[in-house]
């Protein structure tokens, strides 16, 4: 998961005197032990400098190949009152060496720009000891492996698209009241399963994906026709197929140079 492997790479550089915990976005952390006591915490402020890993997901990035999106993080950091000084000193050194760097790793590939550490407030005593909490920011853009480790592809018309995804599955009834004898009653007419697809992703002007949906942002009318197209989702091993899926929306978000940021919404139908 990359939000591991960028905590041990900033880590590495900051020392072992340091320890670097990884939010999993569903409050709990990485790395801490489930038998984890409050003396063991203690311990642990002790022997090394705590920081939380957090992330907050971002936008999409309009660099096909190099990038597919980003992610906003801190990293708040429990440093003793004595060890402050020297704590800037180590930021100062991280900031130097990775902030702005490419990252490349077998599978992915990752830029990291750091802001200024802010302190926050003083706490403690924990065991006699006072600490403050100092926040680390910043801004990281990744290439298409998955920050939370659950990979996504989706192809249209077999061409992979690179983006964000949003799938909904409802159920639509159609009714009419009708009289019996204990009193007015729905009666099911119609049941369909509704399942809606939409994707915003990032993709050169010039690439098929991108010509065929901008064709129908200046040529609506081409929506009259009920356009249709396959859709192809990989997840954690699983394939799901959608053949003659319905475009029903296209949306020009954002045009940087030869790049477009498009989204499209599909919709399958099943009574």
């Amino acid at each position: 998961m990359i939000k591991t492997d960028i905590a041990s790479d900033i880590k590495a550089v900051l020392g072992d005197k340091y320890k670097i915990y990884v939010d999993n976005n569903s409050l709990g952390y990485i790395n801490i032990d489930k038998d984890m006591t409050i003396e063991k915490q203690i311990a642990d402020y002790e022997s090394h400098i705590v920081g939380i890993f957090r992330t907050q997901a971002g936008e999409i990035v309009a660099l096909k190949d190099l990038f597919s999106s980003s992610f906003s993080f801190s990293i708040d950091f429990i440093v003793p009152i004595e060890s402050v000084v020297t704590f800037y000193d180590d930021v100062d050194i991280l900031i130097s060496t990775m902030n702005g760097s490419l990252n490349d790793n077998e599978t992915y590939r990752y830029i990291i720009t750091f802001n200024s550490p802010i302190p926050l407030e003083n706490t403690g005593p924990i065991d006699g000891v006072f600490y403050q909490k100092i926040s680390l920011t910043g801004f990281i853009a990744h290439s298409d492996q998955s920050m939370f480790g659950n990979d996504f592809q989706v192809f249209i018309n077999e061409v992979e698209v690179k983006g964000v995804i949003s799938h909904n599955a409802s159920v639509h009834v159609e009714t009419d009241i009708r009289t019996v004898e204990s009193g007015l009653t729905p009666q099911v007419l119609k049941k369909y399963v509704i399942n809606t697809l939409s994707l915003t992703m990032h993709t050169r002007l010039d690439d098929t994906i991108a010509s065929d949906l901008m064709r129908y942002i200046y040529y609506p009318q081409m929506f009259e026709d009920n356009p249709t197209v396959s859709v192809r989702v990989n997840y954690n091993g699983n394939t799901r197929n959608w053949l003659n899926a319905v475009l029903i929306e296209v949306t020009e978000d954002t045009s940087i140079g030869g790049y477009v940021i498009l989204s499209c919404t599909l919709m399958k139908t099943v009574i």
